[in-house]
């Protein structure tokens, strides 16, 4: 199922950045149709300046961060990199909600003739040159010696201890290249960076000095060392550490290239509840057959759409939270049904969301925008179309 997304103007409020709060716009699509493909490497569409930089960049890199803002285009960058280097082989290490963005990602911008693929949870790898996988999928199953690995929100991977970054770097070390992306990829504190930074050989320490070295901190419970700042000087160490293994880029920075909104299309995992699953499927039978007869306002089709509508609540979710721990400031969610509405207030209730309804009063309406506009806690708007519209 389809979920679009439309982006304004945001900036990042990562560490490494140290700017203001962002916002994103989502609302819901069609339904798209699956499977592998040989992409049409005719009619790419051109990079902006800045991404032809970001390409090349790379391309002259074995082992590489790009770090650009959030939406700056970072996996075409990377794609139009592999082109440069002729690179065939390639996997692609993502988080879940990611992966049908990257096989349309490689349909419309690789110059090369590749077979793209997604591994799917419980189905075997797929034979093509092109394999994206999720950060859960077995690293037995994608252990082998790649044109080059792309490790796609690195920040996931910033726990030197976790099991995660180990596989991801029994991948990386057989890879002949390795590029990372992430809008965030020190969100925190600089010793989020260790682990990018001993594996491009920028840092020859261990974590634990670097964190002694750079960050100022204090003992938790559990014995545990909390990072509460950063030592004077760690900043222009971090940056020439960085230098010339890190490019990053703000979006004030390139804004003029840009459009004012852009309109993004992400293929998400319809998850019908389970009580929902035989009704849903009669419905969607009955429709098939009666598709010229219905009406926009027919019981049938409405009904349809609402299950279709609560089939997306949990990856929607994901994919919200996934924006959230990459540095997201605010995020407006758009549906038309109640339902759909009530499931995605509870699901997100720690982001305490701000809710716009037709029963929401005049004067309700005027406060709920005001409280997401201004408060910080509230990061996520979910509004009814019709009634958010009139607000």
């Amino acid at each position: 199922m389809i979920f679009e997304e439309e982006r304004g103007d945001p900036a990042s409020n990562d560490k490494v950045t140290r700017a203001t709060d962002n916002y994103r716009c989502y609302h819901v699509g069609a339904m798209p149709d699956y499977g592998q493909m040989v992409h049409n490497t005719f009619s790419t569409p051109r990079l902006r300046p800045y991404q032809v930089i970001g390409a090349k960049f790379l391309a002259t890199k074995k082992i590489a961060l790009l770090a650009d803002q959030m939406r700056l285009g970072k996996s075409a960058q990377a794609i139009r990199a592999a082109d440069m280097v002729d690179a065939m082989n390639i996997l692609v290490v993502c988080p879940a909600t990611a992966r049908s963005v990257w096989e349309e990602q490689f349909k419309t911008f690789q110059t090369t003739r590749r077979t793209v693929g997604v591994a799917t949870p419980g189905q075997p790898v797929p034979d093509v040159h092109v394999v994206i996988a999720g950060y859960n999928r077995p690293e037995e199953e994608l252990l082998k010696s790649w044109d080059l690995v792309v490790i796609d929100e690195c920040h996931y991977i910033k726990n030197p201890l976790a099991k995660r970054t180990r596989k991801i770097y029994n991948l990386v070390k057989q890879a002949s290249r390795a590029w990372f992306l992430s809008g965030t990829p020190a969100n925190n504190h600089y010793g989020e960076l260790w682990v990018l930074l001993r594996w491009a050989g920028r840092y020859d320490g261990t974590h634990q000095d670097f964190i002694q070295q750079y960050c100022n901190g204090y003992m938790g419970m559990g014995k545990t060392f909390i990072v509460s700042g950063h030592k004077p000087g760690a900043d222009e160490a971090v940056r020439r550490m960085l230098d010339g293994f890190m490019l990053r880029r703000r979006m004030r920075e390139v804004m003029s290239e840009l459009p004012k909104v852009a309109k993004h299309t992400h293929a998400v995992e319809a998850r019908v509840p389970k009580e929902f699953r035989d009704e849903f499927a009669e419905l969607d039978a009955h429709i098939a057959s009666r598709l010229d007869e219905l009406s926009e306002t027919d019981d049938i089709l409405v009904r349809w759409r609402m299950i279709a509508g609560l089939s997306k609540v949990m990856s929607v979710m994901e994919i919200v939270k996934d924006d959230f721990e990459a540095g997201m400031g605010k995020i407006v969610l758009f549906a038309w049904h109640r339902e759909v509405i009530t499931a995605l207030t509870e699901g997100l209730k720690e982001f305490n969301p701000v809710v716009l309804m037709g029963a929401t009063s005049f004067t309700k309406r005027v406060e709920a925008v005001q409280a997401f506009n201004t408060n910080p806690k509230h990061r996520v708007f979910i509004g009814q179309i019709q009634a958010a519209g009139e607000a």
